[in-house]
């Protein structure tokens, strides 16, 4: 056991020494290699961008079928909860009553027609005879009278006959809109009192197609937004005339592009944003009121930005910044004011000019003033690095 111990300690400085040596020769001048490095050279491009909020599937349109006439509810003609068209049949009330109605009436527009073309020709024949001097002024007068009489009593009938005919097609109502029934809120046999506006609801339609689509864009983002707009930074589509998709809550895209039809201008005081309003086709009735989406604000294109990949963006005591080589091929840390994401990257608003040499990858082994090995154009720097130790064996 002694006789071991004694023969492995020369053994163990030996090797010692021939490591130190393999390293630096002398054992305290050993250095580690420039780290491999990708580089991105700054350049301005226009940028399509896209901006998402939150929306919720807006069911704020619903339409509220109403009696107009008084009776007996006698049929419901729909199934509930069924989408039905616009003039489908939904109730029928008892008929009779309003049909008997206007036959009274009918009757009576008879009547005075018949008594307007007798008042017509009396007074036809009193304007004759009193030009030949047969009857007196008042006599002429009083059959002009009668005759404008009848004509405002046949006015009178006539549109009391309309009036009639109106009211027994309203016992038949049908959908004002295409859409969703609810749950009827009256049952058949019922007593309707068209008189009594709360007891008149029959159903409710929601229309499903279109659906509009209601989402809120923060404070912050507004001022973002407004600020390169009127900066000549960021073009967008004019007022009124914006697109947009949507997102389902499984990730889907929606395959109809909607219309963004209204935007706020005052902040909303409970939710400190804007409220905005798109609206989409729904053919499928895909979309149902209360479902919850992502909306894509379409149609914007960010001008002359320098894009740099998000890893390149570091936080640093004094902010945030990004790596670009120097002379020498030394890094440098240069401080940045970071902008909007944008597809790939992240737009870089301030610190950056056109022909800056941004590292891009690799970023935990560079080191502030260190130099750094280009690695070769197309390579990543990790393949790069893998190369040259490999070629190093």
């Amino acid at each position: 056991m002694h006789l071991s111990r004694v023969f492995l300690r020369p053994a163990a400085l030996c090797l010692a020494a021939a490591f130190l040596a393999s390293c630096g020769g002398d054992g305290g001048g050993w250095t580690m290699p420039p780290p491999p490095v990708s580089v991105l050279e700054a350049k301005t491009v226009d940028v399509p961008m896209t901006f998402t909020y939150a929306a919720r599937v807006s069911n704020s349109q619903d339409v509220e079928v109403r009696a107009r006439v008084s009776g007996i509810l006698q049929k419901r003609a729909y199934v509930e909860g069924a989408y039905v068209r616009q003039g489908d049949l939904l109730y029928v009330i008892d008929p009779a009553p309003l049909r008997a109605e206007q036959e009274a009436a009918n009757a009576a527009l008879a009547q005075a027609k018949a008594a307007a073309a007798q008042a017509e020709a009396d007074a036809v024949r009193a304007e004759d005879v009193y030009a030949k001097g047969v009857i007196s002024v008042r006599d002429r007068d009083l059959a002009v009278s009668n005759r404008d009489q009848a004509r405002a009593a046949l006015a009178r009938a006539r549109a009391e006959a309309d009036r009639r005919a109106i009211e027994l097609g309203y016992t038949r109502v049908t959908a004002p809109v295409s859409g969703i029934t609810s749950i009827g809120t009256m049952p058949e046999g019922s007593y309707i009192n068209a008189q009594q506006g709360g007891e008149t609801l029959l159903t409710r339609i929601t229309p499903i197609d279109p659906v509009t689509v209601d989402f809120s864009v923060s404070e912050g983002d507004m001022v973002k937004l407004r600020k390169l707009t009127t900066s000549g930074r960021l073009l967008g589509p004019k007022r009124g005339q914006g697109t947009a998709a949507l997102v389902m809550s499984n990730g889907d895209p929606y395959p109809h592009t909607g219309r963004v039809e209204y935007l706020d201008v005052v902040l909303d005081r409970a939710t400190g944003s804007l409220l905005g309003r798109a609206q989409f086709p729904n053919p499928e009735q895909t979309l149902l009121p209360g479902m919850f989406v992502r909306l894509v604000l379409q149609g914007y294109v960010l001008k002359n930005a320098i894009i740099v990949p998000e890893k390149s963006v570091q936080q640093g005591p004094m902010g945030a910044f990004v790596y670009v080589v120097g002379a020498e091929n030394k890094a440098e840390p240069r401080p940045v004011k970071p902008g909007l994401p944008v597809p790939g990257g992240r737009a870089i608003d301030e610190g950056l000019a056109p022909g800056d040499r941004v590292i891009i990858d690799n970023l935990m082994k560079v080191q502030p003033g260190g130099v750094v090995e280009l690695a070769q154009a197309g390579a990543p720097a990790a393949a790069a690095g893998d190369a040259k130790a490999a070629a190093g064996k």
